[in-house]
């Protein structure tokens, strides 16, 4: 018993804290440092990346084309494809000339007839609905809330809300409640262009179109509950109203 010692000595504690301070020490200096050289690396392809996504901005914008009619006529726009665009004063029409080859697509606000050429899908992009065509001609006016499509010849699938349709040659739809009216048919040629004039004449035209041109004249909506195959024959009159268009 003279001979026991304690399992410990007299520093032990003391010096079991030093071994784990100096353990503590060193890890924080065992810790990864990035050299200047590495530092140099990162910034360097973070600049590389900055460049490569401004010039593919600088690309997309570069082919940016913005068109308003600011004439008192009808003109027309030919596209890169040489599709063509027939717009009445005031309609406005914007494309990328640098994407076109893959992408089609045409912002358009006013009254249109489009020539569209044969190939990838061609979509007017409007604030009330989209158009697809593959190669057709037909009219378009748009404004907010309102689309009216009338197909000349060929086919277009008009979209608007959550409903889509597709017309066949000479027929037409028009934008009801944000959705699509029932499609109609209406025999007529070319551009269905919107009257200019305070007295409009109609002549065995569906009450469908002649229901648009008063929507177009009056800027106003009309609630369409008459037969799709009702005609109007006479003339209306649409001056001494607020609205201005």
């Amino acid at each position: 018993l003279a001979q026991w010692q304690p399992p410990f000595g007299e520093n032990s504690q003391a010096n079991a804290k030093a071994a784990v301070l100096q353990r503590i020490q060193d890890l924080d200096d065992d810790e990864p440092v990035i050299s200047k050289s590495t530092s140099r690396l990162l910034f360097g392809v973070a600049a590389v990346v900055a460049i490569v996504f401004g010039a593919g901005f600088a690309f997309y914008y570069s082919g940016s084309e913005n068109f308003i009619n600011m004439s008192k006529d009808v003109k027309t726009y030919t596209l890169p494809d040489g599709s063509e665009v027939v717009a009445t004063p005031k309609s406005q029409i914007a494309f990328n000339s640098v994407l076109w080859a893959w992408d089609r697509n045409v912002r358009f606000s006013g009254e249109g007839y489009f020539k569209v050429k044969p190939g990838k899908t061609f979509t007017v992009i409007t604030k009330s609905g989209e158009i697809h065509v593959l190669g057709t001609e037909f009219t378009t006016w748009t404004r907010v809330n309102h689309l009216f499509v009338h197909c000349a010849n060929g086919s277009v699938n008009v979209e608007s809300g959550f409903e889509s349709t597709t017309l066949l040659a000479k027929e037409f739809t028009r934008e009801d409640k944000g959705g699509l009216a029932k499609k109609q048919k209406y025999n007529f040629e070319g551009f269905v262009m919107p009257s200019v004039e305070t007295q409009i004449s109609f002549d065995s035209v569906p009450v469908g179109i002649v229901i648009a041109h008063l929507e177009k004249a009056l800027a106003i909506d009309i609630k369409n509950e008459l037969p799709g195959e009702l005609t109007y024959s006479g003339i209306l009159e649409t001056q001494n109203h607020p609205h201005d268009w």
